[in-house]
């Protein structure tokens, strides 16, 4: 340890005692002086550094606000095309949705690709809305029929719940759809077959009700019930009802198609015309658009 030097100061006693009280008078004025100083600049940087640290602050809050709102405005996962795509697994006896990314907020929709032509696979796009009457009268006379094409691979399935009106039942509905396909995306057909069915009558569900019918539908996990009860995607479903209401992307072979106010059915680009409860129209326009597309 380095020993402490001492100061000299002999030469204060050769001071009179009025010279050493006026000494004392001076270091304490200097001290004072110095302190003063000293409380000043502390003044100066808490003038430069407090107002330049809040607007950091400031700005770390609002990146944070920014992105969680951005975050609850996104798309589910498995429905970057605003749709959740089904297709044949291959072992003719069941059908699985294709995983992809989310639809970050601000982005385009990426839309599937009809590759019909090369593979012989016929792709459906279905938009259909839960509380809609129509829809629900398609799905109770075709999704027996869909869902046996599906297991055969001989067509994909997207499917693209919307609200036509954006009423809030609607939205509602379509947002626990969003919740299914973006954790439970395997039980999401049979969810849809479980909303259809109970309101075909016109009747309007709840989040609870709509809970109800997800664990039906056999979907078990709490993030996803969370999301139902919490109203997840209820942003995403507003734009993507928007989108659908100003184009309808595949419908290829008729370029003024919006979905407004019924069900919109596509198959490699054609747009179904026929009645939602008729079968022999509905095959018939099945293997119509399949020779359209492949011959």
């Amino acid at each position: 340890m380095a020993k402490k030097t001492r100061l000299d100061r002999s030469w204060a006693r050769e001071l009179s005692k009025k010279e050493r009280r006026e000494l004392q008078r001076e270091y304490a004025r200097e001290e004072r002086e110095r302190r003063a100083a000293v409380r000043r600049r502390r003044r100066i940087v808490g003038w430069i550094v407090g107002p330049s640290l809040g607007a950091v602050v400031l700005a770390v809050v609002v990146v944070v606000v920014v992105a969680q709102v951005r975050a609850g405005m996104r798309g589910p996962q498995n429905m970057v095309s605003d749709g959740l795509l089904e297709e044949g697994s291959g072992d003719g006896s069941t059908f699985t949705p294709r995983s992809t990314s989310a639809l970050e907020w601000g982005d385009s929709p990426t839309v599937s690709v009809s590759d019909v032509t090369t593979t012989g696979v016929l792709d459906l796009q279905l938009y259909l809305d839960p509380t809609d009457a129509e829809s629900a009268s398609f799905w109770a006379t075709e999704a027996s029929s869909l869902k046996e094409y599906l297991n055969e691979s001989a067509i994909t399935v997207e499917l693209h719940p919307v609200s036509f009106g954006q009423s809030d039942a609607g939205v509602t509905a379509v947002a626990a759809f969003g919740c299914v396909a973006d954790t439970e995306p395997d039980v999401a057909w049979d969810y849809l077959g479980e909303m259809m069915t109970a309101t075909a009558d016109g009747t309007e569900l709840t989040s609870a009700e709509l809970l109800t019918l997800a664990t039906t539908a056999g979907v078990s996990g709490s993030t996803t019930q969370d999301c139902i009860t919490g109203g997840g995607f209820r942003s995403w479903v507003s734009e993507a009802s928007a989108r659908a209401a100003a184009s309808v992307p595949y419908a290829t072979g008729d370029a003024s198609t919006v979905v407004s106010d019924a069900p919109v059915i596509v198959a490699a680009g054609q747009v179904y015309s026929g009645a939602m409860d008729d079968t022999d129209a509905f095959t018939t326009f099945l293997g119509d658009a399949y020779s359209t597309a492949t011959g």
